[in-house]
Order: structure tokens, then sequence, then C-alpha cells
């Protein structure tokens, strides 16, 4: 019973880390424009963010030191006509991530605490151009992992391996050159991840549960 108590409590700080940040676990927006330009390309977006937060906590003015780790990532798209109408693409991504590290500077009950959740993704895509309107579509593979080090029990850390499941994705989007207006939606279907949880506590490990995401 307390291991599993304990578990969820990481498991919390983790997904609670997402929400700290602006946007939640999103990184990325998940952007498909790519496939609204024309030609051949290769995009590839470098972003390297250093975040500054801070509190304090247990009701007094214990610090919390800097709890969000810097962290970079890199994605990279590329789209090629096929025909006039016709274009397939791919974007790699790493679309959703949330971490959280109470040691810089931290005091009090949370010291050492650490979590962190990783994504990877890859998109296959095709669109049609219909005058002023497109269309496109396709299939995303998904993958996600967490982890965490609990300072509440010595030697406790919460592992996983990355799960991988597959969405979709459908879009639309209208534009008038000569006002340079484009309206574009876009549906990134749920995508229901089940990842196994593996808690090691003084070098003993077990599967102790699934953990399911969507």
């Amino acid at each position: 019973m307390k291991r599993t108590i304990l578990n969820l409590a990481v498991l919390s700080t983790i997904f609670g880390a997402g929400l700290v940040q602006a946007g939640g676990f999103d990184r990325t927006g998940q952007d498909t424009s790519i496939m609204l330009k024309e030609g051949s390309m290769v995009e590839i977006t470098s972003v390297s963010v250093n975040p500054k937060i801070t509190g304090t906590h247990g009701g007094s003015a214990t610090a919390t030191g800097e709890v969000a780790p810097n962290y970079s990532f890199t994605n990279i798209g590329f789209r090629t006509n096929v025909s006039d109408n016709f274009a397939i693409g791919i974007i790699q991504e790493k679309p959703f991530g949330a971490n959280v590290d109470y040691t810089a500077g931290a005091a009090g009950t949370y010291v050492g605490l650490k979590a962190e959740v990783d994504s990877s993704s890859t998109t296959l895509l095709t669109s049609y151009d219909m005058d002023n309107v497109t269309v496109y579509g396709g299939l995303k593979n998904q993958s996600l992992s967490a982890s965490a080090t609990n300072p509440l029990v010595a030697a406790y850390t919460i592992t996983s391996t990355a799960d991988s499941s597959l969405g979709y994705v459908l879009g639309a989007a209208i534009e008038n050159p000569e006002t340079a207006m484009r309206i574009a939606l876009t549906y990134h279907s749920k995508i229901n991840h089940d990842i196994a949880i593996v808690e090691n506590h003084g070098g003993i490990s077990a599967t102790a549960s699934t953990l399911k995401v969507t």
C-alpha cells in the first residue's frame, strides 16, 4: 500500500509538471502547415528553452529553487509534390514533454524530487489542392515515456519504456491569394498509451502498474 501511494504521488508530480509550463505538455503545437506550402522543401526547427520557475511550499517561506530544467529539441519536416495537386510529407517531432527538478537551490521535503515526461512522433501526411482549397491528412505514430525519483523513500525511482501508439490527422484550409488570407483547421485524434511503470526500491525492481494516458 505504501509503495502504491508513493507511486501515485510521484506520477502526479510528473503530470503536474506539465501544467506548470505554458501550454501544459504541448511543446510544438503539432504544426502541419508545411503541407500548405509549394514545391519540395525541408524544414528544420531547433528550440532551446531556459524556463525560470520558483516558489515556496509547506505553508512557509521554504524555497523550491528553480524547479524547471532547461530543455531543447529539434523537429524536422519534409514535403514534396508528386503531381500538380497531390503532395506527400513527413514530420518528425517531440510534441509533448514536462520535467521538474527540485535540486537547484531547493530546501525542505521536496529536495531531490525529479520527474520527466518525454515523447516523439512521426507523422506521414498527404494533401490535395483544389484551387483555393486544400485537404490533408495522414497517420501519426507517437511514443511516450515517463520517469521519476522520489526522495521520500531512499533509492526509490520509477522508470518506463516508451509506449508507441497510432493516431491520425485530418485538416482543411481555404486560401485567398489576393488578400493573403488563409483559414486552416486541423484535427489530431486522441492517442491512447499504456505505459508500463517499473518501480525500483533499494535495487529491487518490479513491474508495479500500467499508466493509461490519452
